[in-house]
């Protein structure tokens, strides 16, 4: 055994601690979930406008809300499946962009 590199720790040591990457991931999933939640389930639906105006209103936003916990959902699979770590990035990359887009969402509500 050549004395410049240690022996690698085994399997069981390593256990129970959890990644940067990952810590990161989980931060951005809750994230995007509690600005789905402001986003989308913390207002009263438009009072103006004929009753089908509000009817479309309120069907664009279950759509965008689908949408958008589709998404997350699919990128939380993906990251469990995937172990490169150039995907796991370009994962959590994709989930910064989709909480822009729900801060956008949130911010037209005022």
């Amino acid at each position: 055994m050549d004395q410049a590199t240690p022996p690698a720790k085994p399997a069981h040591a390593r256990r129970g601690r959890l990644s940067p990457i990952v810590l990161t991931f989980l931060g951005m999933v809750l994230l995007n979930l509690l600005l789905a939640h402001f986003a989308f389930g913390g207002y009263a639906p438009s009072k103006g406008g004929d009753a089908a105006g509000n009817g479309m209103s309120a069907a664009f936003d279950e759509l965008f809300m689908d949408a958008a916990l589709g998404l997350v959902g699919l990128l939380s699979v993906l990251f469990l499946l995937i172990r490169k770590q150039g995907f796991r990035i370009a994962i959590i990359v994709m989930l910064a962009l989709n909480s822009f887009l729900l801060l956008t969402i949130l911010s037209l509500q005022f």
